[in-house]
């Protein structure tokens, strides 16, 4: 197998992510704000379309294994999902002038359909890259171009609806981000079946739908999963600190030092107000590292600027350059550096004494 053959199995991967973001994040604010249909019964659909698609997906998973085993069943099924998930996700992202009651059956017909066909090219897609080779080493290699490119959906899925907000209107922008989400979703599923490797035949029968539990390693893979999903939507307080909170430049190497006094400061801040409020707690906390962070980003920029333009500094003494160095940020002051490192301090200021004409000025003293 070429990186040819890699490529054209991988690409359908950035469609099929690009799907997903928008329905999560882009269809609460289109149908329960702009629309009309409210938060709450938006958020009841979205509930009932996942659940949905939780039972039916081990019954696509069965059409999948049925069409396997049919000459061209899997580019056959991945052709018709492919077209049915263009068509559900221009009607879902561009609804006409209804009814609030007729605007909640459309969106919810309009979701299912979404999922139901993505469910199936997905489970069809990722069949296909486990049959794609004997050879485990080259199915990591498929998997690893398959991630990158959903990684490259997930980007596009980010910044292309934001984009479209700046370029176009409220009509027009969602129109063209389903046009171009489903000319990118057809052409990677032709890219797909005229390039990628066959799927290798496999010989297979029906088994019952709860035998896969019977398989040990299956099952601590499905409890991972179930734990992760917990994890995800149990509600929890998250605090920010260190770089992630407010990160400075990475010349003053102060990102640790950052994420340990925000840590310390945390403390304090629950300490000093208790357990039982939250958001005075940490308010406390952002007041009080506020002046502090500010201070050590301002010697990050100091520095940062330093470095931008140290080629001034390029033909300098050795000696007065190395002390440029270390004051740069401007947090070490001659005074404190020459208790840290008097022989250097002590070297600069007679070379620069020496520099300029006065060679009998004290060393150790500012000149």
């Amino acid at each position: 197998m070429n990186i040819g053959n890699r490529l054209a199995y991988g690409l359908l991967g950035a469609p099929l992510a690009m799907a997903a973001l928008p329905v999560y994040i882009y269809t609460p604010k289109l149908y329960g704000d702009e629309l009309g249909l409210g938060l709450a019964l938006t958020g009841i659909i979205l509930l009932g379309s996942r659940l949905l698609d939780t039972v039916q997906d081990p019954w696509l998973g069965r059409l999948a294994d049925y069409m396997q085993r049919r000459p061209g069943g899997w580019p056959l099924l991945a052709l018709l999902a492919a077209f049915s998930l263009g068509i559900a996700y221009a009607a879902l992202f561009n609804p006409p002038l209804l009814e609030r009651q007729q605007l909640q059956f459309w969106f919810a017909a309009a979701l299912v359909l979404v999922y139901t066909a993505h469910s199936a090219l997905n489970i069809t897609y990722l069949a296909w890259g486990a049959r794609a080779s004997d050879d485990t080493h080259e199915r990591t290699r498929i998997v690893a171009f398959r991630e990158a490119f959903a990684l490259l959906g997930v980007i596009l899925a980010s910044l292309l609806p934001m984009l479209f907000v700046e370029w176009f209107d409220a009509q027009q922008r969602w129109l063209l981000y389903s046009c171009l989400f489903a000319g990118l979703l057809l052409f990677a599923v032709w890219v797909l079946i005229r390039h990628a490797p066959d799927p290798l035949p496999v010989e297979s029968t029906p088994q019952k739908l709860l035998q896969p539990l019977r398989n040990e390693p299956f099952r601590r893979l499905a409890i991972l999963f179930l734990l992760n999903g917990l994890a995800v939507a149990i509600a929890g307080n998250v605090v920010l600190m260190g770089d992630a909170a407010h990160t400075a430049h990475f010349s003053i190497g102060s990102g640790t030092k950052l994420a340990m006094e925000d840590a310390i400061a945390l403390r304090d801040a629950f300490q000093a107000v208790g357990l039982d409020d939250v958001p005075a707690a940490l308010k406390a906390y952002e007041d009080a590292r506020y002046v502090d962070v500010l201070k050590l980003q301002k010697a990050a920029q100091t520095s940062l600027e330093w470095f931008e333009n140290s080629a001034r500094y390029l033909r300098q003494d050795p000696t007065v350059f190395t002390f440029n160095l270390m004051t740069r940020s401007k947090r070490i002051t001659w005074d404190n550096l020459h208790r840290r490192d008097p022989a250097l301090v002590e070297a600069t200021g007679r070379r620069f004494a020496t520099a300029q004409g006065h060679p009998e000025l004290a060393a150790g003293e500012p000149v």
